[in-house]
């Protein structure tokens, strides 16, 4: 919209006859001023009369002049007062209807709603105060107390709400909204509704009676003149009444201007074309322009052309319904070519002859604009991100099926994707490193997708994806491998390649079907994804809820094993080669299902890990076989030397308390530190060194051993084997089943040992099922060995036999 150019206007012009004519505050008929009465008194006064009739017609039509012209004038005064104040309460009221909106707002969150609310408190406060001064009759001061009690009680209301939301107690704000300011809000509105009627009301009255006084005092008028015989006498008196009139209604306007010309709102009477009539000083401060400027211009010139016609339209309705209209918000140009946003509160007041227009209040509140769609798009957007959050994909995909249906096509699908090691690297490397992971993937993910895709973040590692208008399955699945593909390219963060990967749950959409139900079924396939190995997707198929409602059962089942008991700890025994004495016992957990028996530790051990169990399955883990260990040594004497071993998993080793949990099972059980071994993970030992070299450190300062279970497997490092204060390296079981394959594997063990050797650690070899794998390794130098060539994991009751037959052999 080009920058419009109002007309000017004077504030004074001149008629054809050269009289000046003032234009009123609101607009309106413009009033010629009035001639000057003319002075003297005729010369032929008392013809006819003599002095005594004259002086007491004189002194009592005097008297009763003054007194009915005072009576007149003062009613003419109380009525103006009544509509003044009316006019002064429907602007509070105005005033109060925008600031309950503010007070609702302000929930949402944002300071500037509070600023604005401050402002409109002033206004309040200086109408009231204006209320006191236009008003001076004998119960003023009685009718606006409680105006003044309900309007302090609002804003210490309003003012609990502000405080509650800047201590970031939002739901107890919105209950002192819900509760104490909207009913103060309703007292304040109810007495300044009851004060219109009543102002209005008693300026109809006053109006009334006064023209009937002014009816008494021309009869009273005319009574005179029979008796005094002169017009000139009764024309003074009426030109000192209206004088002293005129003067009082000046005053009373004088006052009224300054309320207006000193609010900080723009205040505006417009026509009903939207001519300005007038326009306040708060023009030249809020949008830039000098208030004769935008007199006798169109408001509409001023508008946005996209809220022309609505503006046009409320105020349309404002002209045909008196009294204030809902507050409307529309965009209005500023001197300096800027769009604001301004609230605009509409009163019909075309019929009060004083103003003759529609009166708009008007404030910028574009910051508040500003404020509300920071607020939406925080509402509806990941933060960390930026992409949709699952509340708009959820209605995004909504939008996508009704869309589908009614072109009765299926490409519509959802991606749902879940990262596979996210929770190590977050528990390892802090979450400042998990927040950048995930940002990046978001990336990484947004570069896969076509531009009319929809990439969401629906919370923690878990992402989703909107197809919408695929041609057929093949396009889908190439989306899923492009994210699969680029998931597995490592990540650096704190300057180390990290992988994480991620499964994906592909769905598509059927006629039948639902968002949630869309929603659901590519869970479901993402779940049997993760299941079948990770770092792959899975197209769903009605088949797999059955597998999620069985995991499901599972992990519910999981939670309550420990609590009741239901795991045992079998025991597999660690062999000196060469001698084939026994040197140790692993511990192995085992879940006895009251239903399902003996559940394998491949299932229920990363599950434990994913739903955070592992640390007190750990800790009970580790008690228990102290205890056992130390109930062995007690009952056989051959049992002295023998140790046993525990596994530590990446999470425990994290867990602050995993040093006093050591510290107490061997109190708790008796059992000495040095026949206590703890296995830790290669890959789990890697992570977060610095935390975990402390961490290793505190445990070998209690006299336990440590060993790195599957060395050869993760990421080997000699500089970072230096460091660690282990003891044991156990060989992974991979490379004992190579030998004799053809391949390297023997030459990568006697690495291994010979690097055991030279760093003073001992060596255990797992997984030995064969006489020919333990000949071989006897033949490399390792020392000692486990696996089902010496002998299976064993119950407790089994181990005390095995325990005695290696005392008889012995004897």
């Amino acid at each position: 919209m080009s920058h419009p150019t109002p007309p000017r206007s004077d504030d004074r012009r001149r008629d054809s006859a050269g009289d000046a004519v003032a234009r009123p505050l609101g607009g309106g008929e413009r009033v010629r001023a009035m001639p000057e009465p003319p002075s003297g008194l005729p010369t032929d006064f008392a013809r006819g009369h003599s002095r005594w009739m004259l002086g007491a017609v004189g002194v009592v039509a005097l008297v009763m002049s003054l007194a009915v012209g005072r009576w007149v004038a003062t009613l003419y005064r109380i009525s103006d007062n009544r509509r003044q104040v009316q006019l002064v309460l429907t602007q509070l009221q105005a005033l109060a209807n925008s600031q309950q909106a503010l007070a609702e707002l302000a929930v949402q969150g944002g300071d500037g709603a509070r600023t604005i609310t401050d402002r409109s408190d002033d206004n309040v406060r200086e109408g009231i105060a204006a209320l006191g001064t236009i008003d001076q009759s004998e119960h003023a001061g009685d009718a606006l107390i409680p105006i003044v009690d309900a309007e302090r009680a609002y804003r210490l209301a309003v003012t609990k709400e502000f405080d509650l939301i800047a201590g970031n107690d939002l739901g107890t704000a919105t209950a002192v909204l819900n509760g104490e300011v909207k009913h103060d809000y309703t007292e304040l509105s109810q007495l300044l509704r009851d004060g219109i009627t009543a102002h209005e009301d008693a300026a109809l009255r006053s109006r009334k009676l006064a023209d009937a006084s002014t009816i008494l005092a021309l009869f009273v008028a005319v009574a005179v003149m029979v008796f005094l015989a002169s017009q000139l006498t009764r024309a003074r008196k009426h030109a000192a009444a209206m004088t002293g009139e005129r003067t009082r209604s000046r005053n009373s306007e004088e006052r009224f201007r300054s309320l207006v010309q000193n609010s900080s709102d723009v205040i505006t009477v417009i026509e009903r074309d939207t001519t300005i009539r007038f326009v306040s000083p708060a023009a030249e401060r809020v949008l830039g322009y000098l208030s004769n400027n935008l007199l006798d211009s169109r408001l509409s010139s001023l508008l946005h052309t996209d809220d022309r016609a609505r503006a046009l339209t409320l105020l349309s309705d404002a002209s045909q319904r008196p009294g204030v209209q809902k507050p409307a918000v529309w965009r209005v140009r500023h001197a300096d070519g800027r769009w604001l946003y301004m609230e605009n509160v509409a009163t019909n007041l075309l019929a009060d002859p004083t103003v003759g227009g529609i009166v708009l209040n008007t404030r910028d509140v574009s910051e508040r604009m500003l404020l509300e769609q920071q607020l939406t798009h925080q509402a509806f957007h990941d933060s960390l991100t930026g992409l949709a959050n699952r509340a708009l994909f959820r209605d995004r995909v909504e939008h996508a099926l009704a869309r589908d249906n009614r072109k009765a096509a299926s490409g519509v699908a959802v991606l749902f994707l879940d990262l596979d090691n996210f929770k190590a690297v977050n528990d390892s490397l802090g979450h400042g490193e998990g927040d950048r992971l995930l940002v990046g993937v978001s990336e990484r993910m947004v570069e896969c997708i076509r531009a009319a895709d929809t990439g969401a973040r629906l919370g923690g590692d878990e992402f989703a994806v909107l197809i919408e208008d695929a041609p057929d399955i093949g396009t889908i699945v190439a989306i899923a491998e492009r994210i699969v593909a680029a998931l597995q390219l490592p990540f650096v963060l704190q300057g180390k390649p990290v992988a994480v990967g991620a499964s994906i749950g592909i769905a598509q959409a059927s006629s039948e079907q639902g968002a949630g139900d869309l929603l659901r079924n590519a869970d479901v396939a993402m779940y049997t994804a993760k299941s079948r190995g990770k770092g792959r997707y899975e197209i769903f198929q009605p088949e797999m809820h059955a597998a999620v409602l069985a995991r499901l059962e599972l992990e519910a089942d999981l939670r309550h094993a420990v609590e009741r008991g239901e795991f045992r700890l079998h025991y597999q025994p660690i062999v000196e080669l060469g001698t084939g004495a026994l040197s140790g016992l692993e511990a192995l957990c085992r879940w006895q299902h009251p239903e399902k028996g003996l559940v394998s530790p491949a299932t229920f051990i990363p599950l434990a890990e994913e739903m955070g169990l592992i640390v007190p399955l750990g800790r009970w883990a580790l008690l228990a076989a102290c205890t056992q260990a130390r109930a062995w040594q007690e009952r056989h004497p051959g049992a002295q030397g023998v140790s046993v071993s525990v596994n530590i998993s990446g999470r425990q080793l994290l867990n602050a308390s995993l040093v006093e949990d050591v510290a107490s099972a061997l109190r708790s059980s008796g059992l000495g530190a040095e026949s206590l071994v703890l296995e830790i993970t290669e890959s789990v030992i890697m992570h977060n060194t610095d935390e975990t070299l402390h961490r290793l450190k505190d445990l070998k300062s209690l006299g336990v051993r440590l060993a790195i279970d599957d060395f050869g497997t993760g990421f080997s490092s000699l500089s970072y084997l230096q460091r660690f204060p282990v003891d044991i390296l156990k060989i992974d079981k991979s490379f004992i089943d190579g030998f004799g394959a053809g391949g390297n594997d023997s030459a990568l063990v006697r690495t291994i040992i010979a690097l055991s050797d030279t760093m003073r650690l001992r060596t255990v070899a797992e997984g030995v099922e064969t006489a020919e794998q333990a000949d071989e390794l006897r033949s490399l130098g390792c020392i000692l060995a486990q696996g089902y060539h010496f002998a299976r994991p064993m119950a407790p009751a089994d181990v005390d036999k095995y325990l005695m037959r290696e005392e008889a052999l012995v004897s």
